[in-house]
């Protein structure tokens, strides 16, 4: 996630700018040492951790918010879960659902857009959002490389 647009999605709010870059640093690193795509060093998994059991639930947006923030985050992980497997299968139309949801964690910056700024904002934000996530050629090179899948 980049702090600049975060900033404008986020209208310049601090406390959600650092809420969303926790989430995105945190779940980053998960998936990297899950997918092995990616070596990880020491450094960045104590960083990790610390944002996830200390920096995190410190911060002021997610606990004013943590009632419609959490269970967004939540939903969230279990999509994550589940496109891992549907990774396994190697099928295309798995692939092409477990692109979809592990785009998921764009969701949580949407959610802290309408918090700010009101659904309309919201929705202005969760277009341009989806407009800088990972394309499907990227997802597929990184899932064959993973070995999950030969050709698709």
């Amino acid at each position: 996630m980049n702090n600049t647009l975060a900033a404008k999605w986020l209208k310049g709010h601090a406390s959600a700018v650092e809420f969303v870059l926790l989430v995105h640093q945190i779940v980053e690193l998960w998936d990297d040492l899950i997918d092995l795509d990616k070596p990880v060093t020491r450094e960045e998994i104590d960083a990790a951790f610390y944002a996830a059991l200390i920096q995190l639930p410190r911060n002021a947006f997610y606990r004013e918010n943590f009632g419609l923030l959490n269970p967004v985050f939540e939903s969230v992980i279990l999509d994550w879960f589940t496109s891992n497997a549907l990774e396994k299968t190697g099928k295309e139309d798995s692939l092409r659902i477990a692109f979809v949801l592990r785009c998921g964690v764009l969701s949580l910056t949407a959610m802290s857009a309408r918090i700010i700024g009101g659904v309309k904002w919201a929705q202005q934000v969760n277009l341009e959002l989806r407009a800088v996530r990972e394309d499907w050629a990227e997802y597929l090179a990184k899932v064959k490389a993973n070995g999950l899948v030969e050709s698709v």
